[in-house]
């Protein structure tokens, strides 16, 4: 992970864990903290920012920003990180439910923009948080830009694995929110009632090179998510 992104997530971290009163050091503070240039401090800063994590009021700081959904837990949806860092106060589980490799047809083709018959790893997980069921999530990965994956490195964080093990630079992704009726199966595994419906989030994501890497669908129980998107005016 390049520097930056270190520092980045460092912050986030001392911001979950009520580390900073309401606002963070000064720029200079925060370059002698972590002993790096000026860039990768603004750069940092920049991550956090577009994150919704702070906010800059000229003159003054860096302010950190509070959320509230009572007692929900709050899934920023401008960060790319994976459940695991995005939720490090909670502990996040995966049960595998399916994983396989088949030949892309013709619309997984169009999805992915790839040719028909590259072969495509099929990952299927009931995501837990601290032991409830948070989300199924049906995630697709091109073996062309992916090269390896197996059962045990799914059952973990697989954002972890590409950017950490893969050196991979995960850059942006394109969303989309629905509601979706569950089927019985999906109830079940979500430990909701029958009929229910819930959140169904698409995301297409993409590499620093614009490849598409991961094609997704995952539904969430909207019984313990609240859904986050910090807004700034032009």
């Amino acid at each position: 992970m390049v520097k930056y992104k270190e520092v980045a997530e460092d912050i986030q971290k001392r911001i979950y864990a009520n580390e900073f009163n309401g606002k963070l050091p000064t720029e200079q503070a925060l370059i002698e903290m972590y002993d790096v240039s000026r860039n990768t401090i603004r750069s940092a800063i920049n991550i956090l920012v577009k994150r919704g994590s702070i906010h800059k009021v000229q003159g003054s700081g860096l302010y950190i920003n509070r959320k509230t959904t009572d007692d929900k837990t709050i899934i920023n949806l401008s960060v790319k990180i994976g459940l695991t860092r995005l939720l490090p106060k909670s502990t996040i589980t995966s049960e595998v439910l399916d994983f396989h490799i088949f030949p892309a047809d013709a619309a997984m083709a169009q999805e992915f923009n790839c040719d028909p018959e590259t072969l495509i790893y099929r990952v299927k997980r009931l995501r837990m948080i601290d032991g409830k069921p948070l989300a199924i999530e049906n995630s697709y990965y091109n073996k062309d830009i992916v090269k390896y994956l197996d059962k045990n490195i799914v059952k973990n964080s697989i954002y972890s694995y590409i950017e950490n093990d893969l050196k991979m630079d995960i850059r942006f992704s394109d969303e989309y929110i629905s509601m979706k009726r569950l089927s019985d199966e999906e109830c079940h595994l979500l430990n909701l009632n029958q009929g229910s419906s819930c959140l169904m989030i698409k995301e297409i994501n993409f590499l620093r090179n614009s490849a598409i890497f991961n094609v997704s669908e995952t539904l969430y129980n909207s019984d313990h998510i609240a859904l986050y998107a910090p807004v700034q005016r032009d």
